[in-house]
């Protein structure tokens, strides 16, 4: 597989740190507007006289778009864990602070 190389900046460092993910061929803009169509072409089914409630067509899309929506989320969730992941592993440089004022205080002072 060829690897799509992405960077997670986590905070400044003095290198860069990369992830890779293997191409895949459905990427979140691919997902939404995959449910966008559905959820159109769902709304026809349902309004299309010559269809029958027991046909069972208007249930296909919604389980489809219950499936594209938990894909979605899950994507998302896998996203944030490896940013997550790589915010931890990335070594802290510069001056630590104990609080978030103590860290407010040091960026108005431009530290």
């Amino acid at each position: 597989t060829n690897p799509i190389t992405t960077i997670f900046s986590a905070q400044p460092s003095i290198r860069s740190k990369s992830v890779t993910f293997p191409k895949s061929p459905v990427t979140f803009a691919e997902i939404r507007s995959m449910h966008h169509v559905a959820s159109l072409r769902r709304a026809s089914a349902a309004a299309d006289k010559r269809l029958r409630q027991d046909d069972g067509i208007v249930e296909v899309f919604d389980s489809f778009l219950a499936t594209l929506s938990d894909a979605h989320d899950v994507l998302h969730e896998l996203k944030e864990w490896i940013e997550t992941h790589d915010a931890l592993l990335e070594p802290a440089i510069g001056e630590v602070h104990a609080t978030a004022d103590d860290l407010v205080k040091a960026i108005l002072a431009g530290k």
